[in-house]
């Protein structure tokens, strides 16, 4: 009799306790995608203030070539979301460090991911001789031989004399790739750092390229801004 009490007791308190704990799990659960869905990035370069709007900086136009002779401009990526990169085809050392991170921590996790489809990863192929470097000694630096497993549409290697997006100040920065990098053709470059791109053209982050916990995070708030493009799509 003492047992069958107790038993009863026993399926009472599981069964309490599953009334308590699944309203705890879905504030838990609300509370996490409250702060995956609403979190806001901040907007990089100068701003002003028109008619009462905050205007924020947009990069200048580009006008690029891949390394499959394509033109790459803003036009052409109108609506995506991009992460700049550099690289230096004379670049023993830290360069294919940088491109393998970049793969192992980005290019592999967006590749397949509907969710992340507007992300485009683009490496400015720059060099201290050659306005026009060669941009396949970067790609052998890959795990797979001459970038066998890349989908070009989503990485593109490009090369120009100059590198307008990484041409703006910010605050507490400067300029951020005339300060490092005066050695390459028009001092257009930086070896060192990630530029975040939204889909209007806004820089919303930028990350040391040798870092694997910044390109994660990198890579993070890139799909962030794609969950920012999806929800200005559905308000308008």
């Amino acid at each position: 009799m003492v047992n069958v009490q107790n038993k009863n007791r026993r399926k009472k308190i599981v069964v309490f306790a599953g009334i308590l704990g699944v309203p705890a799990f879905f504030i838990v659960l609300l509370a996490y995608g409250s702060r995956q869905k609403f979190e806001q990035l901040p907007f990089y370069g100068p701003k002003e203030v028109v008619n009462g709007d905050t205007v924020y900086y947009k990069v200048p136009t580009f006008h690029f070539t891949d390394h499959l002779g394509n033109s790459v401009t803003n036009q052409s990526l109108e609506g995506k979301i991009l992460l700049v990169t550099t690289a230096m085809p004379s670049c023993p050392e830290l360069c294919p460090i940088e491109i393998n991170q970049i793969y192992k921590y980005v290019y592999e996790k967006i590749k397949g991911s509907k969710e992340t489809e507007d992300v485009v990863l683009l490496t400015h192929v720059v060099s201290n001789d050659s306005v026009t470097p060669d941009a396949t000694f970067v790609i052998h630096d890959l795990p797979y031989e001459n970038g066998a497993d890349i989908d070009f549409e989503r990485w593109k290697f490009i090369y120009g004399e100059t590198n307008p997006i990484y041409d703006v100040f910010i605050e507490g920065w400067g300029n951020p790739y005339q300060d490092l990098r005066q050695d390459v053709i028009g001092g257009r470059a930086s070896n060192s750092l990630i530029f975040l791109v939204d889909y209007k053209g806004h820089i919303r982050g930028f990350f040391p390229g040798i870092s694997n916990p910044a390109i994660m995070e990198a890579e993070r708030l890139a799909t962030l801004l794609c969950i920012e493009k999806r929800n200005d799509a559905k308000r308008n």
